[in-house]
């Protein structure tokens, strides 16, 4: 059995009540499959390149350039966490929570802890401190060269087990 967006957006909703957010633009969202629908505005695919596919690739160019942008995302918990780095704590202490209550709350998914993959993987935060103690090897995926090429540093010894690979998510093709 695997574990889709409606599951884990189940699942939140279970523990926490009601699910909404705002997103950098001030859009109000009441769902995270919201979220994704609107800010990659989807619609009908057609042959030629529509306001939608303009305004998503715009999205994606807009996030690589902040990125990159040594001066907007100083390598480091506070710069890829926009001056929140202080948080890392209690990130990775809930995320434990819940992925603890998952396991618990959930007997019949199978869960194996041989590899994780960290998607947006920046300077290897979320793999130092939450992956690698829970699995033997992390594919660390990141779309900046520069945040990506600063992982192994920030990860320390550990990062022999971990492989970064250079993609956006939306660009990514995993081997089976």
């Amino acid at each position: 059995m695997s574990i889709t967006i409606a599951d884990i957006e189940r699942l939140l909703y279970d523990k926490l009540g009601i699910i909404e957010g705002t997103d950098s633009n001030e859009e109000e969202y009441t769902s995270i499959t919201e979220l994704w629908f609107k800010e990659l505005n989807h619609s009908l695919p057609t042959n030629t390149q529509t306001k939608s596919d303009k305004s998503q690739s715009d999205w994606y160019k807009n996030a690589y350039s902040y990125w990159e942008d040594e001066t907007k995302c100083p390598i480091t918990d506070d710069g890829v966490l926009g001056g929140y780095g202080k948080l890392t704590p209690s990130d990775v202490k809930g995320s434990n929570s819940f992925i603890d209550e998952l396991i618990l709350d959930n007997p019949t998914i199978h869960f194996q802890f041989d590899k994780a993959v960290d998607c947006g993987g920046g300077i290897g935060r979320v793999t130092k401190h939450l992956l690698l103690p829970r699995f033997q090897s992390v594919d660390l995926l990141e779309q900046s060269p520069r945040l990506l090429n600063a992982s192994s540093n920030y990860i320390g010894n550990d990062s022999i087990r971990v492989h970064c690979i250079c993609s956006s998510l939306q660009d990514f093709h995993p081997l089976p």
